[in-house]
């Protein structure tokens, strides 16, 4: 749909030479959204049954526009809605397959199966108990057949214990049944209905009844199994309409389910993507908690060290002095004892380069606990 705007006095002129249904359509909005929209600038628009008396021929005379002034007859009110992008590929192909398949006839005395009902044909002769509908495997393998030639691969499925045609296309796939189908309606209750019969309570009770028609239907499920999608055949449509229907449908179907699919593995890529990014910026977030972490906690150890080193210094003070003392006072024998304990105080002194502000032992400590100093 190309992109179309309407003004204030446009849509008046053309409210009143088509009906509103008609002008929506075009616009891409429903009748009674543009009615409100009529409504809001003021527009009068024809009243109910304007039409059928234009066409019985009367005279009907037609209200002038009236100015607002708010709003001016030339301001654009009416945008059309872009349409979604159609898929002119499947287009153009269902439009080729409806030549096709309306050249199929259904040969009634064809002995022609495909071997996926021949060989449920094989298996039903085994056992007497189970009915074989000769007409619904001849339709089902000529659904098969025109599906098969098409590109689609056929094979079994057992869903319920019954035997379904898997009709498939890479990894997309619909399942077909071919069966006969009932109608339910209500009638009044007769004399052969036995129990309902004796105890109705009119003449005019109604009750179900469920009967078998002749007619076959072609059941395409598709994702899930609890939306068929039924072709009947009746007495107006015939089982060779019946099946070409069910062709095109199977195509667009397997069509659809094959662009979900992309859509989501699109989806999960972005969604992936998206996860490793949150993954990647969660880590950097960690990695640079740990560097603050590690951080602090050298620090915490620098404050701790400092401490302890000026608690030493404090107590080598006393110790110089109490030497000092002893130095002063001393006899002979004690000057290789000085030695020794002046010595020693050197080696220990926190103030001397070789031990102040040494922090080698901070990765043989790092799992000591220091306290925090905020």
């Amino acid at each position: 749909m190309e992109q179309r705007t309407l003004t204030r006095k446009q849509l008046y002129e053309l409210a009143w030479k088509k009906p509103m249904m008609h002008i929506a359509k075009e616009f891409g909005f429903s009748d009674r959204g543009l009615g409100k929209l009529c409504t809001k600038y003021e527009i009068t628009i024809p009243p109910r049954g304007y039409w059928m008396c234009l066409k019985a021929g009367q005279k009907i005379k037609i209200p002038a526009l009236k100015k607002i002034a708010w709003c001016s007859d030339d301001k654009v009110i009416v945008e059309s809605k872009a349409s979604k992008p159609q898929n002119t590929e499947l287009f153009e192909k269902l439009k080729q397959e409806k030549n096709t398949l309306s050249t199929i006839i259904f040969d009634k005395k064809s002995q022609k199966y495909h071997p996926l009902v021949k060989s449920w044909n094989d298996i039903d002769k085994l056992n007497k108990y189970v009915k074989i509908d000769v007409r619904a495997r001849k339709v089902l393998s000529l659904v098969l057949f025109e599906l098969e030639n098409r590109g689609y691969a056929i094979s079994e499925t057992n869903e319920d214990n019954r035997r379904i045609a898997k009709v498939s296309l890479n990894e997309d796939y619909v399942t077909l049944i071919v069966k006969k189908y009932s109608i339910s309606y209500k009638r009044k209750v007769q004399p052969s209905d036995g129990w309902d019969w004796e105890w109705r309570k009119s003449d005019n009770d109604l009750k179900y009844v469920t009967e078998e028609t002749p007619y076959l239907k072609i059941s395409v499920y598709g994702k899930y199994y609890w939306e068929p999608r039924d072709y009947k055949e009746t007495e107006d449509i015939t089982i060779e309409q019946a099946i070409s229907k069910a062709i095109l449908y199977v195509i667009k179907k397997i069509d659809k389910l094959k662009n979900e699919r992309l859509e989501k593995e699109r989806q999960d890529k972005i969604r992936e993507c998206r996860q490793r990014q949150i993954q990647t910026y969660n880590d950097f977030i960690k990695e640079q908690e740990n560097i603050r972490q590690k951080y602090i906690k050298y620090e915490n150890y620098k404050r701790q060290k400092l401490l302890e080193d000026s608690k030493k210094w404090k107590e080598l003070c006393i110790v110089i002095e109490f030497l000092d003392h002893i130095k002063k006072h001393n006899d002979a024998s004690d000057n290789e004892w000085l030695d020794w304990a002046y010595s020693y105080l050197n080696d220990i002194n926190p103030t001397n380069n070789k031990y102040f502000r040494n922090y080698n032992n901070y990765e043989k400590n790092e799992d000591k606990s220091y306290p925090s100093h905020s």
